[in-house]
């Protein structure tokens, strides 16, 4: 089996021929982090919206009110945004 850096072939000429099979174990732990990562920042993210909110509210709790509500209108024209771009239609 001979490989490149990322793919191992079974082969002895190389690319040109046999089944190619990638390193997926690798690939998948490179994947868990990323989404690990996008998790905490994330986290991070909301915990300091939330944080400002909750100051603004001490102060007007209508500023307050509003900044959630468009915090809700934002994650649905998002959801919707990534359907759409999901699907190809822009």
């Amino acid at each position: 089996m001979m490989s490149d850096g990322n793919r191992e072939y079974d082969d002895e000429k190389g690319r040109g021929e046999g089944k190619i099979t990638e390193k997926a174990g690798e690939k998948d732990e490179l994947k868990s982090q990323v989404q690990k990562s996008k998790a905490e920042i994330e986290n991070v993210y909301n915990f300091l919206f939330d944080s400002m909110v909750n100051l603004t509210s001490a102060r007007s709790k209508e500023t307050g009110e509003h900044l959630k509500r468009t915090k809700e209108y934002m994650k649905v024209m998002l959801a919707k945004y990534e359907e759409f771009y999901h699907e190809n239609l822009f």
